[in-house]
Order: structure tokens, then C-alpha cells, then sequence
């Protein structure tokens, strides 16, 4: 009792979509008009509405990246 639970929260991609690009060190933004949404970035901002189950994309890539691999670059980092 009074344990919680860890849950991995992320984007998440469809079939035949390339996925999203993060790292380890993504911004997240808790908004100060709505404590129950926040913005997750990425190649692209995010924002779920749903305490992270799903996320929709509120912007289009705004990186010049694309390569692959954990590092940061090709993601939003502030």
C-alpha cells in the first residue's frame, strides 16, 4: 500500500509511420492553465489529454534531424 506504479509515458507511432524522434533528456511542460495537460518534445510537440495514454501532435517536425541512434540532436531539447 501506498506504492505506485511506474508506467512508461511516450509517444507512440501507427503502422507505416516513422516514429518519433526522443531522447533521454526531452523537455516536458506541465501547462499552468490545465494541471491535467502537459507537452512532451520531441521532433515534434506533443500533447496528450489523457494522462500520457495517447498523445496527438500539435506541430509538424521542427527539427533538422532525422538520424537515428540515442543522441540529441534531430529532437527538441528546450
Amino acid at each position: 500500500e501506498g506504492e505506485g506504479r511506474g508506467e512508461v509515458v511516450r509517444p507512440s507511432h501507427r503502422l507505416g509511420e516513422r516514429p518519433p524522434r526522443f531522447n533521454w533528456q526531452s523537455p516536458i511542460l506541465l501547462s499552468p492553465h490545465n494541471a491535467d495537460i502537459f507537452y512532451f518534445g520531441a521532433d515534434r510537440l506533443y500533447r496528450p489529454f489523457d494522462q500520457g495514454r495517447t498523445f496527438t501532435a500539435i506541430s509538424g517536425d521542427l527539427t533538422r534531424g532525422g538520424r537515428t541512434g540515442d543522441v540529441p540532436y534531430g529532437t527538441l531539447t528546450a
